[in-house]
């Protein structure tokens, strides 16, 4: 076992604990010498996972891990408003599907609802992709914090990927659309979602073969725009009820 897969098993050990653990503890439940216990938890410490409660307190999780299991809970929630939505836009286009979020840079498909009809397309659900072309890339760029924008694109350095003038014209429109940008003969219309005014979540996409569009366009896109609007007040229902607690 590498001191990674050590230091993350003593970091289970924790969550599995109804209470703090000494040191003393984690050695003996880990099998290892206590200066060992002492330097992971030295690590995990650092990191903020765990906290020191004191002489005799022993280590408890920290502020890191209660982050960590607030967003897990959030992309929980998010999924579980998202999927009936867009079951629902996937029957009425008979077309596929994706939530889309970002994810150090780059997208990740948090969920996908299939189509019965064929489709050959990058995305899949728990996949990641880049943030260098297509519908969702763009949507996700457009729709972003403007600093997170700004940083994103200079890391990519791709800072011509969309212009100052596209991402006004996606802003304007509400969505983005391209066609083989990211699978050949593909044609994708990504829209955003929001748990309250200005707070982006992510963006559902929905994806069919450029052949079955054609004259379906405009009623694939207002359908996919209504649905999405839809997440964004079932979203932002729930945050106006929790802050008003």
């Amino acid at each position: 076992m590498s001191a990674a897969e050590r230091a993350l098993s003593v970091l289970t050990l924790f969550i599995n604990s109804d209470g703090a653990l000494t040191a003393q503890q984690v050695a003996a439940s880990m099998a290892m010498p206590l200066a060992t216990a002492y330097r992971h938890l030295g690590l995990l410490k650092r990191m903020g996972f765990v906290t020191d409660l004191g002489r005799d307190g022993g280590f408890a999780l920290g502020p890191a891990a209660f982050r960590m299991a607030e967003r897990v809970g959030q992309t929980s929630y998010l999924s579980s408003v998202a999927v009936p939505e867009m079951q629902r836009l996937s029957r009425e286009t008979e077309e596929s599907v994706g939530l889309m979020r970002l994810v150090g840079g780059q997208i990740q498909c948090l969920e996908m609802v299939e189509s019965a009809q064929p489709l050959r397309c990058s995305f899949v659900k728990g996949g990641l992709n880049t943030l260098n072309r297509g519908a969702t890339a763009q949507a996700i760029l457009a729709f972003m914090d403007a600093g997170l924008r700004g940083r994103i694109l200079r890391q990519l350095g791709q800072p011509g990927l969309l212009s100052a003038e596209e991402i006004l014209a996606v802003q304007a429109t509400g969505h983005a659309e391209s066609e083989g940008e990211v699978d050949a003969g593909v044609w994708g219309v990504s829209a955003p979602i929001y748990s309250a005014p200005g707070r982006f979540e992510g963006c559902v996409t929905l994806m069919a073969p450029a052949v079955r569009v054609a004259d379906r366009r405009a009623g694939l896109i207002a359908s996919l725009a209504a649905h999405a609007r839809n997440i964004t007040d079932q979203l932002s229902s729930t945050t106006n009820q929790q802050e008003t607690l």
